[in-house]
């Protein structure tokens, strides 16, 4: 079941898998969050705790945190204190066509200025 975002042409795809990462793009979650919704996907419970997956222009794409939180190591901030975190550099991983991948990044950045 896809859902709709509030980025033009990008919607939420539980059912799609991304791949290794492609980019990256610093934002805090709850910029994220107000764009995209809650997150969409399962972390792995040990490098992943918050992950969306995204299609665009039939590409799958996922945004998450990697080994950000206390699920990987003792040092690092429980889950919910991260995400009140007032940065993170968020892996944009999936399709690694240059212009599908550009056009989303450029889009999601434009959204993240626009919502700031």
């Amino acid at each position: 079941m896809t859902a709709t975002t509030k980025i033009p042409g990008v919607t939420l795809n539980p059912d799609g898998m991304d791949g290794g990462q492609v980019a990256t793009i610093e934002a805090p979650y709850a910029s994220l969050a107000a764009l995209l919704g809650p997150p969409n996907a399962e972390g792995d419970g040990y490098k992943v705790s918050t992950w969306w997956l995204i299609t665009f222009e039939g590409h799958t794409f996922g945004i998450r945190d990697y080994k950000a939180t206390k699920l990987y190591g003792a040092d690092l901030p429980a889950v919910a204190k991260f995400r009140k975190l007032p940065m993170y550099e968020w892996s944009i991983c999936g399709s690694s066509e240059r212009p599908v991948l550009d056009k989303f990044v450029a889009a999601l950045r434009a959204a993240l200025v626009e919502a700031a």
